[in-house]
């Protein structure tokens, strides 16, 4: 017998399932072929690197995506393919963002991966995983491919970077990561050579807490070491608070002997941020900015200059070439900032820490810096991706960015795509990863104590 409750259950029932399942995907065909075609569209006309992916032929790209816009089934797979379309174009400032939803239907297990030693080796996990995936051990296979198979096919087509090295850096975060209701099958080779495989669930709610704790990093922070060593971390460029802090310190800080700086996980923010820390420690009246260059776009030029116009009869001007062949770009050159004589200076030697996570605005802040005596730079080649991208929305609630502002230094060498090389290079060893002490800190701390 069917009775009032049963039905008011089954209707409950129905509208629970509308709102958490279907209701995530709502778009039409018609709208996820604008967002595809919205993206490339804003490509075609901002993206400022594409002669760093001479092969890529972007309208071929896009007109063999269309069918795979067309066969998907759910919003979470459309997304993947806009996420594989975009990643084509290899810059670390070109990416898609998943709208909230579908971000929240991906998450990874507790466990932690780094690049060392030529292996992939874990250098964090679980604590309740601690003995059977001990520190240390290997990454050998996922879902039984090996593991480098596993990089290539599943997750390099999804990473947006500029270099080779962010790209691995960025896929070993990765390498887990994927729908909470997958699970996904890892095989570890510990120390003392066992391999040991694991079904890994990627629903946080089923891990305990990480076996190294983490600590949620301060924007800035500022400690005084021994022999009058002051230590200085940037983790962001972002906020106006970070500047604020920075200069509250400055009193302080002209009693230090030597200074390390550390940027080491500084992904970046705001470049005039990094100009505003930058003004006290070049030893100069001056700062010089990047040069940069952008695509340039004026409707008449690129229909007097495209050759379509031999359609008509007609010949290109050829001093509009450039138009007609959306190659045309503005040159601005690098300002240079006068400081005020009032500004306290900071010129004792500085040793700057980098690393890979070394990027956008800090990237920047180290080509402000670019050439003072009393600075070296320390640590490994920093991610290789900086600019201005154009944001814009795509349907059902994500969004996207495309960099249109090309830096360089003021001489016009280039780094994106490159990476800013430190002075002294420093190597990532798994016993340095797993150490207690900070080894890089360390060996900046025994330079300056040299000096």
């Amino acid at each position: 017998m069917v009775t009032r409750k049963t039905i008011w259950i089954l209707l409950v029932s129905c509208f629970l399932t509308t709102q958490h399942g279907f209701a995530q995907d709502l778009l039409t065909p018609e709208e996820r072929l604008f967002g595809l075609s919205k993206l490339w569209q804003e490509v075609n006309y901002n993206f400022a690197y594409f002669d760093q992916v001479p092969t890529l032929d972007w309208d071929a790209l896009y007109l063999n995506t269309i069918p795979k816009v067309q066969a998907v089934q759910s919003d979470r797979d459309y997304y993947r393919v806009l996420d594989a379309f975009i990643a084509k174009l290899e810059d670390g400032h070109t990416n898609i963002y998943y709208p909230d939803h579908i971000q929240a239907q991906f998450s990874y297990p507790m466990i932690e991966v780094q690049p060392l030693d030529q292996a992939y080796i874990v250098t964090n996990v679980c604590k309740r995983w601690a003995k059977k995936i001990p520190l240390g051990s290997k990454v050998v296979e996922v879902n039984s491919k090996p593991v480098d198979e596993f990089l290539e096919t599943e997750v390099f087509p999804f990473i947006a970077s500029s270099t080779e090295h962010g790209k691995l850096n960025r896929s070993l975060e990765f390498l887990f990561w994927g729908p909470k209701d997958e699970a996904i099958t890892a095989t570890f080779e510990t120390s003392d050579q066992k391999l040991v495989t694991k079904t890994l669930s990627r629903d946080l709610n089923d891990y305990s807490t990480w076996l190294i704790e983490k600590e949620i990093p301060e924007d800035f922070e500022h400690k005084v070491l021994d022999n009058g060593i002051h230590y200085i971390v940037f983790n962001t460029f972002r906020d106006q608070a970070v500047v604020q802090a920075f200069n509250e310190h400055l009193n302080v800080l002209t009693e230090a002997k030597a200074l390390v700086i550390d940027l080491r996980d500084n992904g970046g923010g705001l470049s005039t941020m990094g100009l505003e820390v930058a003004k006290h420690l070049v030893a100069e009246d001056v700062v010089v900015d990047t040069k940069w260059k952008s695509r340039s776009h004026i409707a008449s030029h690129k229909a007097w200059g495209t050759s379509e116009l031999q359609l008509m009869g007609y010949n290109p001007v050829k001093e509009l070439e450039t138009f007609g062949n959306m190659d045309a770009w503005i040159y601005v050159e690098a300002d240079t900032l006068n400081i005020a004589k009032d500004v306290v200076k900071l010129n004792m030697p500085t040793v700057i820490l980098t690393s890979d996570k070394t990027a956008s605005a800090a990237e920047d802040f180290l080509v402000f810096l670019d050439g003072q005596d009393h600075i070296t730079t320390m640590g490994s080649t920093t991610f290789g991706s900086t600019g201005q991208p154009i944001y814009f929305s795509l349907p059902g609630g994500g969004f996207a960015r495309v960099c249109a502002k090309r830096d360089m230094y003021p001489d016009g060498r280039e780094f994106v795509g490159i990476g800013i090389q430190p002075e002294i290079a420093l190597t990532k060893t798994t016993a340095t990863a797993l150490s207690p002490e900070d080894e890089w800190l360390d060996a900046a701390i025994a330079l300056l104590n040299r000096q």
